[in-house]
């Protein structure tokens, strides 16, 4: 497009570190800083957002993601999480992990356009996932259930539907970080068909100021006719 002649230009022809070092100086002095074990990577990757007019034809991630739920039945309800949801959302990460996302991360997932779904239990939130595509995977950015509501099968529910999607988007694979300390998640993991196909070095904030790795796990999405 062309550029507009109030733009500057900058001769700069690659961002440089020192750049970025003077934008973090000036939020720190402005006092937008955060925790380090709170932040959380921005991915950016091709396709990952979609336009205005092809989310009004239905494309992309959330707005199509209510079509895409696997048919269960029961109370529990699958929908599309949207910025309503976010509060309570944020208030359930925190009530599972020691260093949760925040309202603003789920809020940046939504407005990336990822996947992302809310499990609800009547009017009570009962769960919720992240899900980013990319061309040969497909991202479990984060998953949690109500601890009430553990073990009685959810989790199972919300990885199906992770699974369904990443078949709508024709991707040949899931993938997931966990904490080698977590065992009970390593072992649902392992019965959902995830292998270990990698480790990430001190990924995971930890207590103390200390860092944990983060085993790497993938699931082969079987091709198939696309979600339902």
């Amino acid at each position: 497009m062309p550029v507009p002649p109030a733009w500057r230009a900058s001769p700069a022809q690659r961002p440089q570190a020192g750049d970025v070092a003077r934008l973090a100086a000036r939020d720190w002095d402005q006092g937008h800083a955060l925790a380090p074990e709170l932040a959380a990577p921005l991915y950016v990757r091709d396709k990952v957002a979609f336009t205005t007019a092809e989310r009004e034809r239905g494309e992309g991630g959330n707005p199509r993601a209510a079509s895409a739920l696997p048919a269960h039945g029961g109370e529990l309800e699958l929908a599309a999480m949207n910025s309503d949801d976010v509060a309570a959302v944020a208030a359930l990460e925190a009530s599972v992990q020691a260093f949760p996302w925040t309202e603003g991360h789920f809020r940046d997932a939504l407005k990336a356009g990822y996947d992302c779904c809310v499990l609800r239990d009547g009017d009570r939130l009962a769960g919720f996932c992240v899900l980013m595509h990319a061309p040969d995977v497909s991202h479990v950015l984060v998953v949690a259930v109500r601890p009430d509501r553990q073990r009685q099968g959810l989790g199972q529910r919300l990885l199906a539907w992770c699974e369904a999607r990443a078949r709508a988007q024709s991707v040949p694979a899931l993938l997931l970080e966990v904490r080698p300390s977590n065992q009970s998640a390593l072992a649902f993991y392992g019965q959902q068909g995830f292998q270990q196909v990698g480790l990430r070095k001190a990924y995971y904030p930890a207590p103390g100021g200390l860092r944990e790795d983060a085993l790497v796990l993938q699931k082969p999405v079987a091709a198939g006719a696309g979600a339902s």
